[in-house]
């Protein structure tokens, strides 16, 4: 029975040593001593003009998380798409048309509350 996993145990084993070896391989020839100019930071050729921890509005968090859940949407409907028609004709395209229905009446129901409560909304 655990001789079904030993594949598995292996394959853990052979990723530990990897990555324990390269770690340790850069250790050893990796550089010693930290260099000014190869310790700065660097973001598009432009020098840092203040700390990296500073506060972000909400509304790009809001924005991000938005645009994922209706991406996803794209991703239940196309598959969905393909197949309706063969649903159709096998005599429950009721249930699978009634389904996507009640799927989409939830997602414009959803992003009807997120514009009437101005979450898109930048101007505020």
């Amino acid at each position: 029975m655990l001789i079904d996993f030993l594949p598995i145990l292996i394959s853990i084993l052979f990723a530990v040593t990897v990555a324990g070896g390269l770690i340790g391989v850069s250790y050893i020839f990796g550089p010693k001593r930290a260099v000014q100019p190869y310790d700065d930071t660097y973001e598009c050729g432009a020098p840092p003009i203040s700390d990296a921890r500073h506060k972000i509005n909400v509304k790009f968090y809001t924005t991000a998380v938005l645009f994922i859940i209706f991406d996803i949407e794209i991703i239940y409907i196309v598959p969905w798409a393909v197949v309706v028609r063969e649903f159709i004709r096998s005599g429950e395209g009721a249930v699978i048309i009634s389904s996507m229905l009640l799927f989409l009446l939830i997602l414009i129901a959803g992003l009807i509350y997120v514009y009437r409560s101005k979450v898109i909304e930048w101007n505020r």
